[in-house]
C-alpha cells in the first residue's frame, strides 16, 4: 500500500486534511491518537518532571505509536495508499525541543535516539521505506493560536500560557525541519494562511486540486485512462439532451460519426427518427450515451 503523510504545526488542520484526501480517494485514514499522558505534559510536568519522567515517557508514546501505525501501512499489501495524520518521521523535532528545554535528559534523549535509529533500521528491511508523498501545512503563529483557541481542547487552551513559549520555539523550527532536515520524500506546502480548507469550500477545492496533481505527479494515482470513444461509439445510442432539439421532439437517436471539438470535446453526429438530416451534439450536457464504454 502507498502511503502519503500530514505533517504541519499543531492545529495546522492535519486531521481535516486527512478526512478530506481519504473522503475523496476512498483511501484509508490513520489518526494520531491523543493519550492521556499528554494532558500531564501540558501541565506542569512539561518541563519540570516528576517520578515518572513525564515528557521522556510522553515521546516514548508517541513514537511507538507513529512507528505501528507507519509500520502496518507500510506492509500492508491492498492497493490504493493510506492518509496518515502525522508521522514518526516529525516526531524527533519535538523530542529534541524536549531535551533543549531540559524535559528529556541527556541519558533519555541518548535512549530515545537510539531507539528511534533502531526503528530505522527496521523500516529499512521494509521493502517500501518512505512515504510516497508528504504534505507539509504551513501556518504563520498567529494562525496557529487562532485556531489551537478556536479547537478548544482543555489541555492546549487551559494550559496556554505556561506553554506559549514552547509553541512558538515548535512553530520556529517547523520550516527548517520539513525544507532541510526531511529527505524522506518530497514535500508538496499548503500555505494554510491563503488556502483556509477547513472553512472555505473554494480554498478546499484548490488545495485538493493541487494534492491531485501532486498523488499523479508521485504516481500513488494514475490519470484516467482515455479511451478512444470514436472505435465503438459509432451505431450506439444516445439520449438527447439538447433543448433546441427536444423542442421538436427528438430525444434518442443513433451515433453516426465522432470528432473532436477544437476545446476537445466530442462532438456526435446522429442519425435521429423523422429527421433527413443529422443532428449535431456537442459535450455532455447535449447527449448521454446509453451505453457504457466496453471494457
Amino acid at each position: 500500500m502507498k502511503v502519503i503523510t500530514v505533517a504541519g504545526m499543531i492545529s495546522a488542520g492535519k486531521s481535516t486534511l486527512t478526512e478530506l484526501i481519504s473522503e475523496k480517494y476512498n483511501s484509508l485514514a490513520k489518526y494520531e491518537q491523543i493519550p492521556e499522558i499528554l494532558a500531564k505534559w501540558y501541565g506542569d510536568a512539561r518541563v519540570v518532571t516528576d517520578g515518572e519522567r513525564i515528557p521522556f515517557l510522553t515521546q516514548l508514546t508517541f513514537l511507538n505509536s507513529r512507528m505501528n501505525m507507519l509500520r502496518s501501512c507500510m506492509t500492508d499489501k491492498r492497493s490504493g495508499f493510506a492518509v496518515l495524520d502525522r508521522s514518526i518521521y516529525e516526531d524527533k523535532l519535538f523530542a529534541q525541543i524536549a531535551w533543549e528545554d531540559g524535559g528529556i535528559s541527556d541519558a533519555e534523549w541518548e535512549v530515545y535516539c537510539s531507539l528511534l535509529d533502531t526503528m530505522w533500521a527496521e523500516l529499512d528491511m521494509i521493502p517500501k521505506k518512505a512515504p510516497d508523498l508528504t504534505i507539509y501545512i504551513r501556518i504563520s503563529f498567529e494562525t496557529f493560536m487562532e485556531r489551537l483557541i478556536k479547537r478548544g481542547r482543555d489541555i492546549e487552551v487551559n494550559n496556554l500560557e505556561a506553554n506559549k513559549d514552547y509553541f512558538y520555539k515548535l512553530w520556529s523550527r517547523y520550516d527548517d525541519f520539513m525544507f532541510n532536515q526531511y529527505t524522506q520524500s518530497r514535500v508538496l506546502v499548503i500555505n494554510g494562511d491563503e488556502l483556509d480548507f477547513v472553512e472555505s469550500l473554494e480554498d478546499r477545492e484548490v488545495v485538493l486540486n493541487m494534492i491531485h496533481e501532486a498523488l499523479m505527479e508521485e504516481g500513488v494515482i494514475e490519470a484516467p485512462k482515455t479511451k478512444a470513444f470514436p472505435s465503438w461509439a459509432v451505431g450506439k445510442k444516445v439520449l438527447v439532451k439538447a433543448s433546441w432539439y427536444l423542442e421538436q421532439g427528438f430525444k434518442e437517436g443513433t451515433v453516426v460519426e465522432v470528432f473532436r471539438s477544437h476545446d476537445g470535446q466530442w462532438i456526435l453526429n446522429c442519425k435521429v427518427e423523422g429527421r433527413t438530416n443529422q443532428i449535431t451534439l456537442c459535450g455532455e450536457e447535449q447527449y448521454q450515451l446509453l451505453e457504457k464504454f466496453p471494457n
